[in-house]
Parts: C-alpha cells; sequence; structure tokens
C-alpha cells in the first residue's frame, strides 16, 4: 500500500485576517489555502509546518491522518473559554494533553493516539474527517465533555489478554479510575460515531460506559427565551449584538447562540462513577457475550426454521407423488431422455421420492425398466444405484 496522509485545519467561529493567510501560505507550497481552510493531501514526503502556531494564529481545528500510523486531533480555545479546568479531567499527558496559554483560559487540546501502520485499521474519506469533527468543537466550546470521554474510552481505557487463560477472556492494563461521565452518552451524534471511529473505540466499552451517563437536557433556544432575552436587554445592547452579528456574520451569532444558551440552561454536571478500567471491560464483555449468545440463539431459531420448512415441503413432495405417480414418472423419462449426467442425477432423485413416497417396489420397477431400455448408459446406471442404494 502506498503512503497516504491528509492533512488539514478549518477556522469555526471566524475566518482569518491577511497576515494570518500569509503565514499559512508560508507553511506549504501545495496546500490549499484561504480564510477558513488548508488542506493538503501527501502521497509522498510530509507536513512540516508549525501546526501549533497555525492554531495560535487563526485556525480552530487540525487534523492529521496517514496510513501508516498518524491520527491526531487538535482544536484551539480561544481566551474566555470557560472549561479548561474540565478539559483536563480527560487528560493522560501521553495521548491526550490540554496546553495551556501562558496568559488568559485559552489553550490547544491534542488527541494524539501512539500508532504506527499494523495499529489501525484503515480510514476512509480522511478528506471529509475535519468538517465532521467541527461539533465537537462545538460540544467542548459550551462544555459538553463527550468527545473527550470517548478519546479516554478509545486511547486511556486499555484491554489486555491473559495469554494463560484458556477461556481467551479479556481484562483491563489497569485500576485507573474513570473520569467523571459527560451525560449523553447514550444520545447518537454523527460527529461522536467518526471519532469512534477514528480512534477504534470499542462498541461494548462505550455501551457499558454509557450506563453511567445521565441524559442529555434538550437545549434548544425557544421564542420564549428570545423573548426574555430581549425584554432584560437595553437599546444599547440589542444595537451592539446586532451590530457585532452584521460585522462577523461568520462566527457572531454562533457565539451570541452559545451564550444565551449557557445564560438559560446551565452546563450539566459530569457524573462521578469512578468505574476502573477493569469494571468497565467486564460490563463490556458481558454485553458482548449476552450479544453473541442472543445472535447465536436467533441464528439457532433461524435454523430450526429452516429445518422445519424443508421437512414440510418434502412432506408436500411425496403427496403429491403418492396422488400423482404418473406424472412423476414423466418427468423421470424427459431427464433420461436428456443424455447428459445432471439429467440422470435429476430422474434418480426423482426415482429416490418415489420409493419413500410408493414404497421400494414401485421404484426399483421403474429402475429396472430404465437399465432395461438403456442397458449401454452406465451414467444412468450408477446414479440410480447410488440413489436408491447410497
Amino acid at each position: 500500500m502506498s503512503e497516504y496522509q491528509w492533512v488539514e485545519f478549518r477556522a469555526i467561529e471566524s475566518p482569518l485576517d491577511s497576515d494570518a493567510i500569509e503565514f499559512m501560505q508560508a507553511q506549504s507550497s501545495r496546500a490549499e489555502v484561504d480564510q477558513w481552510r488548508f488542506a493538503n493531501e501527501y502521497n509522498f514526503g510530509s507536513f512540516r509546518g508549525d501546526w501549533r502556531e497555525m492554531l495560535r494564529r487563526g485556525y480552530d481545528l487540525h487534523v492529521h491522518y496517514s496510513n501508516f500510523g498518524n491520527r491526531s486531533l487538535c482544536m484551539r480555545f480561544p481566551d474566555g473559554f470557560e472549561f479548561s479546568e474540565q478539559v483536563d479531567d480527560y487528560t493522560d499527558g501521553e495521548q491526550i494533553w490540554w496546553e495551556a496559554d501562558e496568559t488568559g483560559t485559552g489553550g490547544l487540546l491534542v488527541i494524539e493516539p501512539e500508532g504506527d501502520a499494523g495499529t489501525f485499521e484503515p480510514i476512509w474519506n480522511a478528506e471529509t474527517l475535519a468538517s465532521d469533527f467541527e461539533a465537537l468543537w462545538h460540544m467542548i466550546r459550551r462544555g459538553d465533555m463527550r468527545p473527550l470521554y470517548l478519546a479516554y474510552l478509545g486511547l486511556c481505557c486499555w484491554e489486555v489478554v491473559d495469554p494463560n487463560d484458556e477461556s481467551g477472556e479479556s481484562e483491563a492494563s489497569s485500576e485507573d479510575e474513570e473520569p467523571p461521565v459527560p451525560p449523553g452518552l447514550k444520545q447518537s451524534h454523527p460527529s461522536l460515531d467518526r471519532l469512534g471511529e477514528y480512534l477504534e473505540v470499542n462498541s461494548f466499552l462505550l455501551e457499558a460506559a454509557a450506563e453511567g451517563s445521565a441524559e442529555m437536557q434538550d437545549t434548544s433556544l425557544g421564542e420564549e427565551h428570545l423573548d426574555e432575552w430581549i425584554e432584560s436587554c437595553s437599546k444599547q445592547q440589542l444595537a451592539e449584538t446586532l451590530k457585532r452579528i452584521l460585522l462577523s456574520p461568520e462566527g457572531e451569532p454562533e457565539r451570541t447562540l452559545r451564550e444565551l444558551t449557557a445564560q438559560f440552561f446551565p452546563s450539566q454536571s459530569a457524573l462521578l462513577s469512578r468505574r476502573s478500567s477493569t469494571e468497565l471491560w467486564r460490563l463490556a464483555n458481558e454485553s458482548a457475550r449476552r450479544q453473541r449468545e442472543a445472535s447465536e440463539a436467533e441464528a439457532a431459531r433461524g435454523r430450526a426454521e429452516r429445518e422445519r420448512l424443508a421437512i414440510e415441503k418434502h412432506e408436500q413432495q411425496l403427496q403429491i407423488i403418492a396422488e400423482h405417480p404418473d406424472a412423476t414418472f414423466r418427468r423421470i423419462d424427459a431427464a433420461v431422455g436428456e443424455r447428459n449426467r445432471s439429467a440422470y442425477r435429476r430422474a434418480a432423485a426423482e426415482l429416490k421420492l418415489v420409493q419413500e413416497a410408493l414404497g421400494p417396489i414401485f421404484a426399483r420397477s421403474k429402475a429396472d425398466e430404465l437399465k432395461n431400455r438403456y442397458p449401454s448408459r452406465s451414467a444412468l446406471h450408477a446414479e440410480i444405484r447410488n440413489a436408491l442404494d447410497g
């Protein structure tokens, strides 16, 4: 397989200015660069740009994927980010870490699995990863830690198999306690699903972990919320808000909605289940065993039903032969008349059914008739013998 790399940066809240674009263009001579996006595909060579500085100078999200082990996801959160302490609960300092800015509350969130060419399965459509992951940036920006908990499951909650255990059962590699369990793990989201695929999160492990997750509250803003907010604002505040939105239509509406959502719907607290890796994997393996047993039971029911239908069909065939033997004998004669091995085999199978439906005397009588009529057709004789005596 040839080498393949995909490198992409995305600006989410606001576009880059001309100085920032000039800096980004200097990071690669072949990349597609504009105020919202930097992207390049590599089939030889590698990206040598300063990804940290690119995030600090305007881009908010960065993806680097290769088919020989790289699959990083980095996000930049600006000063004013309220959840840096919560983010730190999900880091391990090796594959997930937070690089705080020297001043303010902003910083870089880095998810960078350790691996090589044989560690992960290939990812298809890598060019859609960054766009698929934009929603994860918005989640974390408003305090939804599901992406980070998913990263913990994929990268920090390890499982090993004891080679001396003949049962093949698995166990976790450590007793480390899980981080706080965010609400909403039971609720599917396309971006979370893609992240789970990207980090190869075990589906049974996620299902087990989700049992400790509360339902996520509905944070949809309705007219009543907007009416209440408008009434609480002065004319000057409303004018300033409108001006900001009109001057920055790309990012300001999202920022305003986020602030309003936080005002009406305080962030839900994550649950401190503190289950160990061993406990999570035990629950995951139990779930896998139950699903396997259910699948095996379903397969057994399917086999039994197919066998019942086959027996029923066979009995109907025998009943038809018993009621209309002449029609069966005509089919046998017609098959013999085709003068080929497969037709002889078909005729012999019909004789076998005659034997079951009418008894051996009728079948032997027809067989002797055919042998006497075609004494030199050894293939026909062999098929009849195999069917009636086999």
